[in-house]
Order: structure tokens, then sequence, then C-alpha cells
């Protein structure tokens, strides 16, 4: 499939979350990781998002728009995300540019697949965030392989949502029995 049907879908499931009655359509979170926070960035170009957390967000090229993700060329996507990019030149930037909502942008010290460089473009695009928070997960991969970057991870995503939400994210994991 091809990011353009892959955020559609996401597009469908964030209506029919918002369609719920226990959902209030502007108070809605989203939490996403890699190829999830790059479409998590897009998503909020299309529907209002109060809060976004994203950890190692995966940056595309906008030209390959259609093709599908393990149809790309791996080497010239590792090149493009070793340089920094502007809103100006990708639309997930642009819309982190955009977005006015509360943000957490976590980086893995460690991560061959999204580096630095494109966490750094992240970073800089949230000009206009309510208020953002950058971490880094020191020593860290990609893929949290270590249970130590998995639950300073977790740490830092429950302390930020309870920052941000007044404590109102840690009355949510009592109610649900701890788990969130």
């Amino acid at each position: 499939m091809s990011r353009d049907q892959h955020l559609k879908e996401l597009v469908a499931a964030y209506d029919g979350l918002v369609a719920q009655q226990v959902v209030e359509g502007r108070a809605v979170a989203f939490i996403g990781f890699s190829y999830g926070g790059y479409l998590g960035a897009l998503l909020s170009a299309q529907r209002p998002l109060q809060w976004m957390a994203l950890r190692s967000p995966a940056l595309y090229r906008d030209e390959d728009w259609f093709v599908p993700k393990q149809e790309l060329d791996k080497d010239e996507l590792d090149r493009y995300r070793r340089s920094v990019r502007s809103p100006e030149e990708n639309a997930a930037l642009a819309a982190c540019e955009a977005f006015s909502g509360d943000v957490l942008l976590i980086e893995s010290e460690d991560d061959e697949t999204v580096p630095h460089p494109a966490v750094k473009s992240y970073k800089a695009a949230f000009r206009n965030a309510r208020s953002f928070d950058y971490r880094i997960l020191e020593g860290a991969d990609h893929e949290l392989s270590s249970k130590a970057a998995q639950s300073r991870f977790i740490e830092e995503l429950l302390r930020w949502m309870d920052q941000v939400t007044g404590g109102a994210s840690a009355a949510v994991s009592e109610k649900a029995g701890g788990a969130v």
C-alpha cells in the first residue's frame, strides 16, 4: 500500500473514533512511532488534534507519495533522512509547522533508521506549537530493543501526558487498572 492509502485509512480511523459518543472531538491525542509518527503529522493537517507525541518520526520524500513503502529505494531514503529538511520541501514538516497543539518529540540516540537530521527537521518545524518538549532516549535504538529503553519511553510519555493534561492521563490509567 502507498502512503496515500495508509493516510486515508488513518483519517477513517480518526473519524470513527470521534464519532464515538464517549470521545470529545477536540480532545484527541496522537501517539506515533516511526512511519506512524510521519502519518500522524500528516493527519494533523486534515483533522484536529490537541496533543501529538512522536517518537523517531520517519521522513519521506513527497515525490514518492503513491509508491508503496516497500518499493522505495532504501539507500535514497537514507540519504534523504540524513539531511535537514524544511517545511517548504516536505508535507509532513509543513503540517508540523501549522500544528498549534502540544507536542512531545522523542529521539532514540542510537537510531540508524531515523537519524538525527530527520528528527532535527521535525524539531525545527514545530514553530507554532502551544508547547514543545524534546527528549532523547540515551543509548536507545530505533526499535527500543532493550527493556530499559522501553521503560524510559513509557515514563517520558506518561510524564508529558500528565503535564499537558493536568494529570488527566494518570486518572485514565488508574481507571483502566494501570494500563494505558
